[in-house]
């Protein structure tokens, strides 16, 4: 009898350390996809619920003078289409749940450069902080920000990313993307000039 429960209590180990290696080795899985992968949106942005992030910020952002020194890029550009999501920040708990910080990627145009090396005519990946939660549920975003649409031209503010996100030319902060309307590059905007002669005056 005690050798037949014996072998009960080792059977029940041995099933839960099965299972529990597996859950692990599926977490782990799940994190390593996250790291390595763009993932397509399923549907648009537009369609998901949102889940409002509130940012704390070393400066004011929206004090032009600062705003323009801290970032590496200031530049106008079109977006020619949504790429999908990819995932920075990523945290595994020991509960298996996943944290992670996604980011929009983009395929942009660049039509006029006031800060940063990067060219006219350039065509790069341009990220937008925020988009589709890694379990699909939610899209993330700052109050009273916005994401970029296919089609549309932005000045744009910018990052050069380092870490996961090395090389990348990334937006991170609420309205790092302004709509610009009817752009011509014979006939800048005073809106756009405004930001030409901030940098210039800080530079």
């Amino acid at each position: 009898m005690k050798r037949k429960v014996l072998i009960s209590i080792i059977s029940v180990v041995l099933v839960l350390g099965t299972a529990f290696g597996t859950f692990k080795l599926s977490v782990h899985y799940r994190a390593e996809n996250l790291r390595n992968n763009v993932f397509e949106l399923e549907k648009p942005l537009s369609n998901y619920p949102v889940q409002i992030e509130e940012p704390v910020f070393a400066f004011d952002i929206n004090d032009k003078e600062k705003y323009v020194q801290a970032v590496d890029y200031v530049f106008v550009a079109k977006i020619n289409k949504i790429i999908g999501t990819i995932y920075d920040d990523i945290y595994v708990y020991d509960d298996g749940k996943i944290s992670s910080t996604p980011f929009t990627v983009y395929e942009a145009d660049v039509n006029y450069v006031l800060k940063g090396d990067i060219r006219v005519s350039d065509n790069i990946r341009l990220l937008k902080r925020g988009g589709v939660t890694s379990d699909g549920k939610w899209v993330s975003m700052y109050a009273e920000d916005s994401f970029p649409k296919e089609g549309n031209t932005y000045l744009c503010f910018a990052y050069l990313g380092v870490g996961k996100l090395e090389g990348e030319i990334y937006m991170a902060d609420p309205n790092s993307n302004i709509e610009i309307e009817d752009f011509d590059t014979d006939n800048i905007s005073d809106f756009v000039m405004e930001y030409k002669r901030i940098i210039e005056s800080v530079n």
